[in-house]
């Protein structure tokens, strides 16, 4: 005897079955999002109230400033973000911390002291020694600023134009405040002065690139590397025209100085090196050197800051 299929009252049912289905989903993805904002606005609140305790630290102490953005953001609230709403409203955390008025001001100093700076790095510099610019010339120790205050300002100019913006160059941060679109092999080139202390030959592009555990740990030998660390790191493997059309590029741009003087790709040392610049010259020979000076100085600040634990610790072993 043959099945007979679902009749009428049947399809009926299971499709009431569907609908009440839908609606009790639909019925508890109502209640999850109610409580996910119920949640968020207690959270929001306590936020407020954690804000207006904090308000003077949070201006006053870079880091303590830095963790309170990493939670803003941690939730997906910006501080320096507008609320919307009304034209002209005015933005809560702006109004409660007056951190719109600091990065602000904050940016405003970041460009003139880019502007100053312009002719002698072509405006390229570390986010490092743009941070010590600008703490070097502040008359209280509240109005230092930390790097991560000095990214989050570049990063609202960036939305202005103007060329400014950041540049990861591995371990290395750098600022640039002109309007040149670098391309893989300028950024290389920039990434590759950065493990050589800012000196760097078309010869040394064009010699065979190390293998990655050697250059890792030629890059971990840190600023006791010296010279040998050069050697060790390898080149980039480059033809000798294409090292030498991202190296005029960089020093057409003002980013690099070119030494013409330098009979040797490894001659630096206390007499040929980074102690007496460069000139700069539009054209250059395959053994000429290029300085990276905002490399070059960030390197030479860090190393003295090492030289200074380095004796502050010796001297307390002998105390």
């Amino acid at each position: 005897m043959r099945r007979r299929g679902p009749g009428v009252g049947g399809i009926k049912r299971h499709a009431q079955v569907k609908v009440a289905l839908q609606l009790k989903g639909q019925e508890i993805a109502g209640d999850r999002v109610d409580h996910a904002r119920d949640i968020l606005t207690t959270f929001r609140a306590s936020l407020e109230t954690f804000a207006r305790k904090h308000k003077a630290q949070i201006r006053s102490d870079p880091l303590f400033r830095t963790r309170f953005q990493e939670m803003c953001e941690a939730i997906g609230v910006d501080p320096l973000a507008s609320t919307g709403g009304k034209r002209g409203a005015l933005n809560l955390w702006g109004e409660m911390l007056g951190l719109g008025d600091f990065y602000h001001q904050l940016g405003v100093r970041i460009v003139e002291l880019c502007m100053v700076t312009r002719s002698s790095n072509g405006g390229l510099m570390s986010i490092h020694d743009l941070t010590r610019r600008l703490n070097k010339n502040t008359q209280r120790a509240a109005d230092c600023v930390s790097e991560d205050d000095v990214a989050r300002a570049v990063g609202k100019l960036s939305i202005l134009g103007g060329g400014f913006g950041l540049i990861k160059l591995q371990a290395l941060t750098m600022v640039m405040s002109v309007p040149l679109e670098l391309n893989a092999d300028h950024t290389s080139v920039l990434a590759f002065a950065a493990t050589q202390r800012g000196r760097v030959s078309p010869l040394q592009l064009t010699a065979p690139a190390a293998a990655a555990g050697t250059r890792q740990g030629s890059e971990a030998g840190g600023a006791a590397g010296g010279q040998e660390r050069g050697a060790a790191a390898g080149g980039l493997g480059w033809a000798l025209e294409r090292a030498e059309r991202a190296l005029q590029r960089l020093a057409a741009e003002g980013m690099a100085w070119v030494d013409t003087h330098t009979e040797s790709g490894a001659s630096g040392g206390a007499s040929g090196g980074a102690e007496r610049l460069p000139q700069s010259f539009s054209r250059s020979k395959p053994s000429a050197e290029y300085w990276f000076l905002s490399i070059w100085l960030d390197d030479r600040q860090n190393s003295c800051l090492l030289s200074a634990d380095v004796a502050g610790a010796a001297t307390r072993e002998e105390a």
